[in-house]
């Protein structure tokens, strides 16, 4: 033993010894001194312990042992720190303070010392430990060394500083939320409330904390909102949502939405969260919209009535104003059947005219009556050929003048989801005006096809007619606005202004195009949905 010790003498106290093993134990004991005993099956089981850094230092802090969780946990093997201070696991402020030594000298005036604080591996990363260092004592009480136990306690203080963030998230939340927050108990006793949702409703949070919730409900709202309550206390994690009054300190009303969960606390009772938010703007833009919506529909019932009267008067005025028109006729037909050709020659041509006029007006009439119909009538809508439908508009137009040569270019394949009838109108008079104003032209081109206009396909009819100035625009789909050089065209100016009524029955707009001399293109879309205008 004396060779021994010589031998630690002579290496000092900071060289590196071998591996300690329970095969070893008898020359740890040598250099620990035999007033340490430690007996084998207590190091055996020291040697076991993966989860704690156990680990034996003589009276100046020099490594003495080291066990399989000291290993695991501080990165060094048995052989690289035995014989090294205990100092090199704390950090660099530590051992600047002296804390290492100071740890040593409160151990051996109090016995045994805990601690917490960093510790450092062997590849210089920190972890929190918690650390219990005890004096170690031969039978006379002479100082023998030191034991220190190691814990890596890493995650727990993570996990408390998480739940210490969190409780204070939640403290910051429920103090600052706008919105009102209640806990409540299985009685419906408010537990907690939130300082502005107490402030809200002009209470503070003691004069709210231990009543019962229900006193701040309008008797009216307290029945359902007692059973959606007990709903969620019957149902807990499943939200439930539900507006009702609730009642100021000072009496006033306010509409809120309550969402209303029921929730464990740490204690596993079961409890109410209520969050509650003020819905009265929102509320009294339901009621403005319900007032709103009444007078339409008053207004509505009023139009139609009105639309209705309207359809009798027009009815009403075209019999009145056409029985004279055919009495009228009449006459001037009697005139020429009761006279003979002599006498009548030579005013023949004046009731020619008058029969002319007469004929003219009855037309009129009925281009107002279809006028006027078609604002009532609602679009019944197929797939409809446009194509197939220009022929035939075309084929009945060049019957009037088959003597006119007219170059027709009709795309193919054009259908539309419209009403056919209507669609056909359309067809008539855009075709129609085509036809018209094109009677000045040599060579006349009318085209019939689909375009896409800022990626929304519409429909066109072009010709290279007359065409009109760009600042008439805006008046051709107005009743009775002629189109400029349209003196000399047959028509009431009713056409185009029929176009744009079925147009926008059908959810599209129309809109023309042209240069005066340069002719003129007049475009118009159809929704694919159905829309009554």
């Amino acid at each position: 033993m004396s060779q021994e010790n010589d031998d630690h003498r002579q290496r000092g106290a900071g060289t590196p010894r071998g591996p300690i093993s329970t095969s070893s134990i008898d020359l740890e004991k040598a250099r620990l001194g035999q007033p340490l005993k430690i007996k084998d099956e207590q190091f055996r089981h020291v040697e076991r312990l993966k989860d704690f850094a156990i680990y034996t230092l003589d009276i100046k802090g020099d490594v003495q042992s080291w066990n399989a969780g000291a290993e695991r946990m501080k990165g060094y093997r048995v052989e690289e720190i035995v014989g090294k201070h205990f100092s090199c696991f704390y950090t660099e402020e530590d051992i600047s303070a002296g804390r290492p030594e100071e740890q040593l000298k409160m151990a051996t005036a109090k016995g045994q010392i805990t601690d917490e604080g960093w510790q450092v591996h062997k590849e210089g990363s920190r972890f929190w430990a918690e650390v219990i260092l005890t004096a170690l004592h031969d039978e006379k009480g002479n100082l023998q060394g030191f034991s220190k136990v190691t814990r890596d306690i890493s995650g727990r203080t993570e996990a408390e500083e998480a739940l210490r963030v969190s409780e204070e998230y939640y403290r910051t939340l429920f103090a600052n939320n706008p919105s009102m927050i209640f806990t409540l108990n299985a009685e419906l006793t408010t537990l907690q409330v939130s300082p502005i949702g107490a402030s809200f409703l002009g209470y503070t949070p003691a004069e709210l904390e231990g009543r019962s919730v229900l006193v701040l409900v309008h008797k009216d709202d307290r029945p359902s909102v007692a059973e959606q309550l007990q709903w969620c206390r019957k149902n807990p994690n499943q939200v439930h949502r539900l507006q009702f009054q609730t009642v100021r300190k000072n009496g006033s009303r306010v509409w809120v939405l309550e969402i209303a969960q029921g929730v464990y606390d740490i204690h596993g009772s079961l409890n109410i969260l209520v969050v509650c938010q003020d819905i009265s703007d929102l509320k009294q833009a339901e009621a403005e919209i319900q007032r709103l919506n009444a007078e339409l529909a008053a207004r509505a019932a009023e139009l139609e009535v009105s639309n209705k009267e309207l359809e009798t008067f027009n009815f009403t005025v075209a019999h009145d104003l056409r029985q004279p028109l055919n009495v009228i006729s009449l006459i001037c037909q009697k005139i020429i059947m009761q006279y003979d050709a002599d006498r009548l020659e030579e005013s023949s041509a004046d009731i020619e005219s008058i029969r002319q006029v007469t004929l003219r007006m009855d037309k009129l009439i009925g281009a107002l009556l279809n006028f006027s119909r078609i604002g009532y009538v609602e679009p019944l809508r197929v797939e409809t050929d446009l194509s197939r439908m220009a022929h035939e508009t075309v084929a009945e137009i060049t019957l009037t003048e088959p003597e006119r040569q007219v170059d027709f270019r009709i795309a193919d394949g054009l259908k539309a989801y419209a009403d056919a009838s209507l669609l056909r109108l359309v067809l008539d008079n855009l075709l129609g005006n085509a036809w018209k104003y094109t009677r000045e032209q040599e060579k006349v081109v009318i085209e019939f096809g689909l375009a896409d206009i800022d990626g929304v396909p519409a429909y066109f009819v072009r010709d290279n007619g007359s065409g009109f100035v760009k600042e008439g625009a805006d008046r051709l789909f107005v009743p009775f606005q002629r189109l400029p050089g349209a003196e000399k065209a047959i028509g009431f100016g009713i056409g185009l202004a029929t176009v744009e009524r079925i147009i926008r029955r059908h959810g599209g707009r129309v809109w023309a195009e042209s240069e005066l001399g340069k002719g003129a293109t007049v475009y118009f879309t159809i929704s694919a949905q159905d829309v009554t205008l």
